[in-house]
């Protein structure tokens, strides 16, 4: 395995560890190399936006720079390597050295006027990353949750020659998932020559401070383009990085309450929290081991006992907390880049019209490059953020005179003709948008299979009240402060906006009325029509007002660019219309998939949902605070109520962080001490099977190419480790996963009896067959695979196999080079 290309400059390689720069410093700087490159053409490209994208230049930089990777591995024009990555970084230098000697005034002047802002952003990055990996450096170990599952994408990545990489646990087909995040990641790794046990973690605690910095400058953007200054900026845009990275939900106030037993045993049997039953502790936070795990999995009907609908509602801070480096948590600085994105497009000066991409080109190309990149991160995000860029088009072309024809035409139907028009010139930058967003990572849709089979209407039980107010109450609060006080000063709408009243309305109910005809029409197919008549019910009033949110907003936000007001609040408007359409959403329909329930649904899209309204709290928090003095509507008494009101939710959701963080690395326990911190998450496997973690470094390290085969057994085990941290395919890794991925279990039928085979059978020609005809090279033998298959060796050694490895009881045997079966 290649030892990595800055490794010479850093004085280390990837075998020898932490000398004399260690993995963390060498990452950091290779990020930071990568974000310097592409500053210039951060501040050519968002030219509408006041800190001209730099908070974002980070991820700009890993997304071109990991499709251009991407793009040559799939033509094998180039491979995989970390020359390779060092000379699309060199043509990345040439181009910042061009750009640099071109707009050098542009750049002078933005480096002079904004000096201070960047020395914030990158003191948020460092302050961020440093403080993860001390988190991170306390609990390492990757081998609980589906951590394996994600190492085992990000090493079959940085051992593929070319792509798409070969699914390290269904050897012969590449994998079947949405695995560009992990892609991003495994750039850097390789380019410094860090292993991939200590990139994992490296790569882990880049997530927070890529978003951390990331909704900081997009926060900050906003509130300067409606009018704030520098130090409002500053200021309020920290809210923002506080909501969605640092907050938790308000499920902690609840731990809160318990350990203190400050409620009696009918609110816990009210509540229905699994694992909150009234027991007190003592104390200000619980002692129970994974308390924190709670927090994300409030919303549930509870029967006996019984999960009658079972969900998950993860938040960002519980994500880097627990260490999956899932794709939802990959894509999040590609969400707020996307975002970004919109935002410059919705204050360029030039109109929306035919020649608008011909105009912004360049625009236009990064716009459709980042948008598809979110299908290939997380599948879940591309439709809903086309959504979103699609209604930021339409109110720039609203705000475009041109998209009508004539600036000064008025009359009733002036409206209609101006929305129809605006519509029709937004469709002509749209369409193509995400047609070209499609194609241009098309050889990642031939190759996905799926678990989806379509959305069906939800008829199980909806989300009480309690646990959603628990689960999203600090940020719908703020969201819908925010557009309270929007509407305050609002006049009365004029003729020329009913056409767009109409509109608005339209799509907000227009997924309640589908439900309403497909749900009535399941209970007469079914004739239950009685038990359904109070389900309609019930539902409706608890989805009418999140609706109601998603058509006030919407309708507010258009008619500002209706209106011709180039407003700072339009685009978070657009993005509360979103969030409520989509909470809303998760109670009326779900993706059926593999789990037969909408777990997945609530959990993406609440997910969603919290970036979204982390962004509209923080900016409504500073719309609110500059407006203060100007609520005439309200006495002095409930203008500090609402104000108390939002200082204790915040308060009540910065308790969960403290607390879990606490727990999760114990570092105020009696015998705790810094001396075992580490950034190895195989670091548990060295102590505990040493002879493992040599085999595993010299399968990475040193061994020739080849597939390798090992035991099998269940999900969330230690089985398949040696596949996950080395990125050699296996015959058959985990199964259920592999079932999830693929859609069916079809595709590696008769492979676990297979294996079992290879270590069992006592007959060479067989096994000898087996092994050729998955073209495996090695065979494990360590303790997993005496204990499985209850032998100490493969049955069928001699005229097999060679002895490739051997220290402690692991043995590697590499298979025979010719046949010795003629």
């Amino acid at each position: 395995m290649p030892t990595g290309f800055l490794p010479s400059i850093f004085g280390r390689n990837s075998l020898t560890g932490l000398a004399p720069v260690s993995d963390h410093l060498a990452w950091f700087l290779t990020i930071q190399l990568m974000g310097l490159l592409a500053t210039p053409m951060a501040i050519f490209l968002f030219k509408a936006l006041p800190d001209r994208g730099y908070s974002l230049a980070k991820v700009l930089a890993l997304l071109l720079a990991g499709y251009t990777l991407w793009v040559l591995g799939l033509t094998g024009v180039l491979p995989n390597s970390p020359a390779t990555i060092a000379a699309i970084l060199l043509v990345g230098g040439v181009v910042f050295a061009w750009l640099y000697y071109r707009r050098w005034p542009e750049i002078e002047e933005y480096l002079r006027e904004q000096w201070r802002y960047i020395l914030i952003v990158e003191g948020l990055f460092l302050a961020t990353f440093t403080a993860w990996v001390f988190v991170i450096s306390e609990v390492p170990a990757i081998n609980h949750t589906e951590k394996p599952m994600d190492f085992a994408f990000l090493t079959s990545i940085l051992q593929s020659p070319s792509f798409p990489p070969e699914d390290p646990w269904l050897s012969g087909y590449s994998i079947s998932y949405y695995y560009f995040g992990h892609f991003m990641m495994a750039l850097p790794m390789k380019l410094a020559g860090i292993t991939s046990n200590a990139g994992y973690n490296l790569a882990m605690a880049t997530i927070p401070a890529l978003v951390v910095a990331g909704s900081f400058g997009l926060t900050y953007n906003l509130i300067r383009l409606s009018g704030g200054g520098f130090r409002s900026g500053i200021l309020f845009g920290l809210f923002a990085p506080t909501l969605i990275a640092v907050a938790g939900n308000l499920e902690g106030v609840l731990e809160l309450v318990q350990v203190r037993g400050w409620a009696p045993l009918e609110f816990w049997q009210w509540a229905g929290i699994k694992g909150l039953e009234g027991t007190t502790g003592g104390g200000f936070f619980p002692d129970s081991n994974w308390w924190w795990w709670r927090a994300t999995r409030v919303i549930d009907t509870l029967r006996g006992g019984v999960s009658l609908d079972y969900t998950i509602t993860e938040f960002p801070f519980f994500s880097f907390l627990l260490g999956d480096l899932h794709s939802h948590v990959l894509n999040l600085p590609f969400l707020l880049l996307v975002l970004a994105l919109a935002l410059n497009v919705l204050f360029l000066p030039e109109p929306i019209g035919r020649v608008w991409i011909l105009r912004n080109s360049w625009h236009f190309g990064l716009l459709a490059l980042a948008l598809g990149a979110l299908a290939f991160v997380n599948s879940w995000d591309f439709p809903v953020y086309g959504g979103i860029v699609g209604a930021v088009i339409l109110a720039k072309a609203l705000l475009s005179r041109e998209s009508t024809g004539d600036a000064n035409e008025s009359g009733d139907d002036f409206g209609t003709r101006k929305l129809m028009g605006s519509v029709a010139a937004s469709a002509s930058l749209v369409v193509p948008l995400l047609v070209l967003s499609v194609l241009l990572y098309l050889p990642f849709y031939v190759t996905l299979s799926s678990q989806v089979s379509g959305i069906l209407p939800y008829l199980g039980p909806g989300t009480r009240p309690i646990h959603f107010v628990l689960v999203m109450g600090g940020p719908a609060f703020l969201g819908l402060l925010f557009l309270w006080r929007r509407l305050q000063d609002w006049p009365r709408p004029a003729k020329q906006e009913a056409s767009l009243i109409v509109m608005a309305v339209m799509v907000a109910v227009l997924p309640w009325l589908l439900w309403l005809v497909l749900a009535a029409t399941w209970g007469a197919l079914t004739r239950e029509t009685d038990s359904l008549t109070g389900l309609l019910v019930i539902r409706t009033v608890t989805v009418v007002p999140g609706l109601a949110v998603a058509a006030l907003s919407g309708y507010a936000a258009l008619s500002l660019a209706l209106r011709g007001k180039s407003s700072g609040t339009i685009f978070p408007l657009l993005l509360l219309a979103a969030a409520a359409y989509l909470l809303s959403g998760a109670e009326l329909f779900h993706l059926a998939d593999f789990f037969g329930n909408r777990m997945n649904t609530v959990f993406k899209v609440y997910y969603q949902a919290w970036l979204l309204l982390g962004i509209v709290g923080a900016f409504g928090i500073y719309y609110c605070v500059s407006r203060f003095k100007q609520l005439q509507v309200l006495g002095r008494g409930a203008q500090l109520a609402l104000g108390g009101a939002a200082c204790l939710l915040l308060i009540g959701a910065l308790y969960y962080p403290v607390g879990a963080t606490l727990d999760r690395t114990g570092v105020l326990g009696e015998h705790h001490d810094f001396s075992s911190n580490t950034l190895d998450g195989l670091q548990f496997i060295k102590n505990s099977h040493p002879g493992e973690y040599a085999a595993i470094t010299w399968l990475r390290d040193e061994a020739a190419p080849g597939r390798i085969v090992e035991a099998v057994g269940e999900d969330y085990s230690e089985f398949s480790r040696v596949s996950a941290a080395t990125g050699r395919p296996t015959i058959l890794g985990w199964k259920g996963h592999e079932h999830q991925w693929r859609g069916t279990a079809e595709t590696f039928q008769g492979r676990e009896e297979d294996i079992a085979r290879i270590y069992q059978s006592d007959d060479p020609l067989v096994v000898y067959r087996l092994l050729s005809f998955y073209d495996v090279r090695y065979v494990y033998m360590g303790h997993r695979e005496r204990a499985k298959y209850g032998v100490s060796q493969p049955a069928a050694l001699d005229g097999v196999f060679e002895t490739a490895f051997k220290r402690d009881s692991v043995v590697i045997y590499e298979k025979i080079s010719y046949s010795p079966f003629k």
